[in-house]
């Protein structure tokens, strides 16, 4: 599908309580604290082992996503979702991670799924959207099979999981 008929990426996607921020460069302080701040567990969630890993972090999560949102709760960052590949129209690559641990098991990271599902699929951004989950993260693979994603291969390692639009099923 040509990108001129695909549509544009939303800014921000809303359901009254949680919103999701398309990050620009003037986030960039408020990502770093987020990600700073962020317990080891989340940070080996997204592949980093060091204690202070904060900064390195930080730096390659700007190198790695072609667009961030920051997961905000009453105007608070709690998370990012991460888009690291996008062909428009096709396929996009995501990333989700709940880095203020405060803020785990309340239903948040359910709702940005639902909102980024319904505005990327639903409005043929693309028709599939591709997530990795490491193997030893069963809690992981849990939540995204519950959202209707489906693992498409394994390697060594990870689960790739995929969920389509209802127009391709």
């Amino acid at each position: 599908m040509p990108v001129f008929k695909v549509g544009k990426i939303p800014k921000r996607l809303d359901n009254g309580q949680v919103h999701l921020k398309l990050v620009g460069p003037w986030d960039w302080l408020r990502l770093y604290r987020l990600v700073r701040q962020a317990d080891p567990q989340s940070l080996s969630q997204l592949g980093f082992h060091e204690k202070k890993a904060g900064l390195k972090a930080f730096l390659l999560l700007l190198y790695l996503f072609r667009l961030s949102y920051m997961v905000c709760v009453k105007d608070r960052a709690v998370g990012i979702a991460g888009i690291y590949e996008w062909q428009p129209g096709v396929e996009l690559f995501l990333t989700l991670a709940i880095l203020d641990a405060s803020y785990r098991n309340m239903g948040i990271g359910s709702v940005c799924i639902e909102l980024l599902l319904h505005e990327f699929l639903g409005s043929n951004l693309c028709r599939m959207i591709f997530v990795e989950v490491k193997k030893h993260n069963v809690k992981g693979l849990r939540f995204w099979k519950r959202h209707g994603f489906k693992v498409e291969f394994e390697t060594r390692s990870t689960y790739v999981l995929k969920i389509t639009s209802k127009n391709d099923q």
